[in-house]
């Protein structure tokens, strides 16, 4: 099922602009910048991450990420920007991360997002992703 959450609205012009945009709030996750993390999202956010039972608005967010971000002694993010079509936006990530529960090994995470937006805040949050331990590429 599709869902429109905006009609006509362009959030990002180019996938250069919105690229800017993702460098950007890459940098909030790598500096576990929670209260900035979710500044970024609109209080209704509809948020399906993962494995975990979808979440609706940021007070049902923050502790999950918190918690997570929390138990990460390194972490890098990195998103690029692979489709940009009105307010909906496809990212690439790859996570490189140690911590609780990578029992002192590096872990990669490599997935998708389906983005979508209501101006410049995300309404709503798909993530699909796996990950890996051992010695990365």
């Amino acid at each position: 099922m599709i869902t429109t959450i905006a009609e006509d609205v362009t959030t990002f012009r180019t996938v250069e602009e919105a690229q800017a945009h993702f460098d950007a709030r890459a940098n909030l996750y790598n500096d576990r910048n929670v209260a900035a993390i979710l500044d970024g999202l609109e209080d209704d956010v509809e948020i399906h991450y993962g494995d975990l039972p979808v979440m609706h608005g940021k007070r049902e967010f923050e502790p999950v990420i918190r918690k997570r971000l929390a138990s990460f002694t390194s972490y890098t993010l990195k998103k690029t920007v692979r489709v940009v079509q009105g307010n909906v936006v496809l990212t690439e990530l790859d996570i490189r991360w140690e911590g609780e529960a990578s029992q002192g090994k590096q872990h990669r995470t490599r997935g998708f997002e389906i983005l979508t937006f209501r101006g410049k805040r995300l309404a709503k949050w798909e993530l699909v992703s796996c990950d890996w331990p051992g010695n990365l590429p």
